[in-house]
């Protein structure tokens, strides 16, 4: 073999690999995410459930107040779950998309191996879930 096609094939196996780390990098950052919003929302709901223990009478002005501040953090919690599942959402495509990369750069280690060659056209998919 040619010291230029294994020089070639390197570089595809490192721009492979590169992508692969990256999209683990995208995996952990989405997990972190969506964790961080779930323990928020979490948190909101204890504020909610803790001031509505007080008893909250809306006919007094500052009950009203306090009825106002439960109900945005209940808001707030609904928001935050939703967030959360987003992130979540997005994880199977991440998933999908690192497997296909490993399965590609393994095949084509294997077909470098063997003397042949694999080749590829360059395509570029869009996730729903990152427009």
């Amino acid at each position: 073999m040619s010291m230029k096609r294994i020089a070639e094939h390197n570089k595809k196996m490192k721009i492979t690999q590169k992508a692969i780390d990256l999209l683990n990098e995208a995996l952990k950052s989405n997990a972190e995410s969506e964790k961080y919003f779930l323990e928020r929302a979490a948190i909101l709901g204890k504020f909610a459930s803790n001031l509505e223990s007080e008893g909250v009478d809306e006919h007094e002005p500052c009950m009203t107040k306090l009825h106002a501040v439960i109900s945005s953090y209940l808001q707030s919690k609904g928001s935050f779950e939703e967030i959360a599942k987003e992130f979540a959402d997005m994880q199977p495509p991440i998933l999908e998309e690192i497997f296909l990369l490993q399965s590609l750069k393994k095949n084509a280690i294997e077909a470098f191996q063997d003397g042949g060659a694999l080749t590829t056209k360059k395509k570029t998919r869009l996730f729903a879930c990152f427009l």
